[in-house]
């Protein structure tokens, strides 16, 4: 369906490893990687969040980690707002491009933002009903 429409498509998962396998299903059926873009949570894309290795942070990496984990909501308004190091960020540059693909593979923080304003379609993979369901701001 989603080769054979020109319609704009934002597709959701709750897991990294689904939206891979999206882009996988994509190459399959002919849509270039020109036409898609893979968005990733700002706890993967983000600079400055920290390592899994807690003893190594540093005073930034634990500020980032207790603001973002504290108040998701509106935390990464707040943080890239105030980052140095936006124009290196692969969450700051996802949001900036998002809207030059016709397709977006994106993980749930990013289904209720204004990334989405131009999109047609929605999918949402049904991994993430439960994630949904226990979400009090979704």
């Amino acid at each position: 369906m989603i080769a054979e429409t020109d319609k704009k498509i934002a597709i959701f998962s709750a897991n990294h490893e689904h939206l891979e396998k999206f882009k996988e299903d994509l190459a399959a059926h002919g849509i270039s990687e020109s036409e898609y873009i893979h968005g990733k949570g700002f706890s993967k894309a983000c600079s400055r969040y920290p390592p899994k290795n807690k003893e190594k942070w540093t005073e930034d990496e634990i500020f980032v980690y207790n603001i973002y984990n504290g108040i998701k909501v509106g935390a990464t308004r707040l943080l890239c707002n105030e980052c140095s190091r936006k124009g290196k960020c692969e969450y700051t540059k996802y949001k900036q491009k998002s809207k030059n693909y016709r397709i977006t593979l994106q993980p749930l923080e990013f289904m209720y933002t204004k990334y989405n304003e131009d999109k047609d379609i929605f999918v949402v993979d049904e991994a993430v009903s439960e994630k949904i369901k226990n979400n009090p701001f979704l």
